[in-house]
């Protein structure tokens, strides 16, 4: 056991994983210049194996993925640390600094597994108790009939495939997903594929994903709602829709919708004020700011924050960035994360620090200690 310990514990293999850590960080950073940076990251960072498409339609795989690197030095220091460490006090600080490498490295996985991103998009005096994923989106029915909540029935993305059927008992009807389109281009026009709502007078055409961490993709499905084994209609519902479409189910109206998936919020914020600057004689954004009201009704709370480029707010296990505008300065984009692994690099930084700098001082002092000793020989 302790030979086979050995034997992951090589410098080797240390040397080897560094180098291919190396070569996935450089290929990852050129695949940015060509796809969307969330994409890149995906494919090489978040992923056991980097897989290259063939032109016959195969993918072979071409370098280990961030996953698997990790996994490879988290294997070896501990192969290492099991079978060759000298434990001793004046090698502490080599031991505290591959604590903070290990954190690093876990505090990685923990954001990529939990952590989630999401915007608020504000209009001047909107207020808004829940944000809104960027890429992720579900299907909802919605029932408006609560005195002071609504009741929501959401159907993930991963349930929107072609010919699935949702029969859930907690829902007032079944779904019968009849086709979905990732990304369409719709134009005005007669569609006499659903019989109910808006999407009578849209056209829906199959298109390409679009590239680009800036635009989105205009998902549509064709569903068809059956209730007690009668079909009541079929809808034609976007992401590019920004009205919901209504069902009458047993003499109530109920809301249907595909919409970018909602995270609800303990509080409410408000948008007062957004200001803009430019470099003078430009368009250029110099900085932007949004003056937004907070109402937690649970804590007490009502007070005002700025929110700017450098400075974020923090409540309730969120963050809340600037990061945009639209509609001529009246509408603000607040980016939402989610992170509870955010303080784990930091605290990553601190171990790597005073473990280099302990392992540095020991050093000094020993050196020292051996100068002072040969003098002392040399003057005898």
């Amino acid at each position: 056991m302790k030979k086979t310990l050995k034997k992951f514990a090589s410098l080797r293999i240390t040397v080897v994983v560094l180098i291919a850590g190396m070569m996935l960080v450089l290929a990852g950073t050129l695949a940015q210049s060509q796809m969307p940076i969330r994409e890149a990251q995906k494919i090489y960072f978040q992923s056991f194996v980097v897989w290259m498409p063939l032109d016959n339609g195969m993918t072979i795989p071409v370098l280990l993925g961030g996953y698997t690197i990790g996994l490879i030095m988290l294997a070896n220091l501990t192969c290492a640390y099991l079978t060759t460490y000298k434990w001793k006090l004046k090698r502490s600080g080599i031991l505290i600094m591959h604590a903070g490498i290990v954190m690093l490295l876990v505090g990685q996985l923990f954001t990529d597994v939990f952590s989630v991103e999401s915007q608020m998009v504000l209009n001047h005096g909107d207020a808004k108790n829940y944000s809104e994923a960027i890429f992720d989106f579900e299907l909802v029915i919605i029932d408006p009939s609560g005195e002071k909540s609504d009741t929501v029935y959401s159907i993930p993305r991963s349930k929107l495939t072609t010919g699935n059927i949702i029969d859930d008992s907690r829902m007032p009807v079944k779904v019968s997903i009849m086709e979905f389109l990732p990304n369409a281009n719709l134009t005005m026009g007669v569609n006499t594929i659903p019989t109910q709502g808006f999407g009578k007078q849209v056209k829906a055409l199959p298109a390409p994903l679009v590239q680009g961490d800036d635009r989105r993709n205009a998902s549509c499905v064709y569903v068809d709602l059956i209730h007690k084994d009668k079909s009541l209609g079929r809808w034609l519902l976007s992401t590019a829709f920004i009205k919901s479409d209504t069902v009458d189910i047993d003499g109530k109206t109920y809301e249907i919708q595909l919409r970018h998936r909602r995270y609800m919020l303990p509080m409410t914020i408000q948008l007062q004020e957004f200001e803009h600057k430019r470099f003078t004689g430009t368009n250029t954004p110099a900085a932007f700011s949004s003056r937004i009201r907070l109402i937690d009704t649970a804590q007490n709370e009502d007070r005002s924050f700025t929110i700017s480029m450098n400075q974020p707010l923090r409540y309730a296990g969120k963050t809340f960035y600037q990061a945009g505008f639209a509609n001529d300065d009246k509408t603000t984009i607040l980016q939402v994360v989610r992170n509870p692994a955010a303080a784990l690099p930091y605290i990553a930084c601190i171990l790597v620090t005073l473990g280099m700098g302990y392992h540095f001082i020991t050093h000094f002092i020993k050196f020292r200690q051996q100068q002072t000793k040969r003098d002392t020989q040399v003057q005898a």
